[in-house]
């Protein structure tokens, strides 16, 4: 199962505030902040049964930049104990192995301990069901050098995101109700990037939006708008309530669907805005799950 590629989403400054740099020592001698997963090396740990695909993984990641691999791991026993001993940023995760599979070693962390997870294994017909525990990614074996990178990627992409949310946390617990909430929680608008600019867009109004040919598109007033923001990040930033991902690729606004049409091993989804999309089943049994 190939995904295609999302642009990294640019880095933005920090709010500033007077007296910042006390309120950071602060936060970090009473709170202990975490490290920075996009400033120091990718903490990564091999989990999978078979030593050869093991092995390919780890020639493959020491020809990455910014990466060390902290630990293998030969069953889902040993990777829970590598997990909760090691505590990397990131674990390349087989699903079958014979003890405890992959989404039993999911289970055994459980967040907020769990690291990203990509998974690495030999049946796509695992997807959907990583997708569902919000895998970062999911590759099949054997998996290309080009498409461990972007995988890659995406993590970075996620443990940054994660950063500068924990940083967010952490400082309003000093700073009572200074800082701003987060704006998926509270704010009727996304804030993205597009071609140079910054769309403030009103999520009531965003019908879709899709990953395609390596870019991402934001669908809105019957326009489509190319972004420099990956899908995992929009994501994050979307009211949980109002949208689901229905697949890696395709985010759908529930408010803006206005019917279903049943097909022999699709459905199409009509939206308000005219738009027409395909569903598999899977898909459209992710979207049941939320209609």
């Amino acid at each position: 199962m190939d995904v295609t590629q999302d642009v990294p989403v640019p880095s933005t400054a920090a709010p500033a505030f007077s007296g910042g740099a006390s309120l950071l020592a602060s936060a970090e001698k009473t709170q202990g902040l975490p490290r920075v997963p996009g400033l120091l090396p990718l903490r990564i740990l091999i989990a999978d049964d078979q030593t050869l695909a093991r092995e390919v993984l780890r020639r493959m990641l020491r020809d990455e930049p910014e990466v060390q691999i902290v630990g293998v791991a030969a069953s889902g026993h040993e990777a829970v104990e590598a997990i909760r001993r090691e505590q990397p940023d990131l674990v390349l995760l087989d699903v079958e192995m014979p003890d405890l599979d992959g989404f039993g070693v999911v289970r055994q962390i459980q967040a907020p301990k769990m690291p990203a997870v990509i998974f690495v294994t030999g049946n796509e017909s695992f997807a959907i069901r990583a997708f569902d525990i919000q895998a970062t990614d999911y590759l099949v074996k054997p998996c290309s050098r080009e498409r461990l990178r972007v995988a890659l990627g995406r993590a970075r992409e996620l443990l940054q995101l994660r950063q500068t949310q924990d940083l967010e946390n952490r400082l309003r617990t000093v700073l009572g109700s200074a800082l701003p909430r987060n704006a998926a929680a509270q704010s009727q608008y996304l804030a993205v990037n597009s071609e140079n600019r910054i769309l403030f867009l009103k999520t009531t109004d965003i019908a879709w939006i899709e990953c395609r040919d390596r870019q991402v598109f934001i669908h809105f007033r019957q326009q489509a708008h190319a972004l420099a923001d990956g899908l995992a990040a929009l994501w994050l930033k979307l009211p949980g309530d109002q949208f689901v991902q229905v697949n890696p690729q395709t985010i759908l606004n529930l408010a803006q669907i206005q019917e279903l049409q049943s097909g022999p091993g699709q459905t199409r989804v009509l939206l308000r805005d005219g738009s027409q999309l395909s569903l598999d089943d899977q898909s459209l049994a992710r979207l049941r799950q939320f209609c």
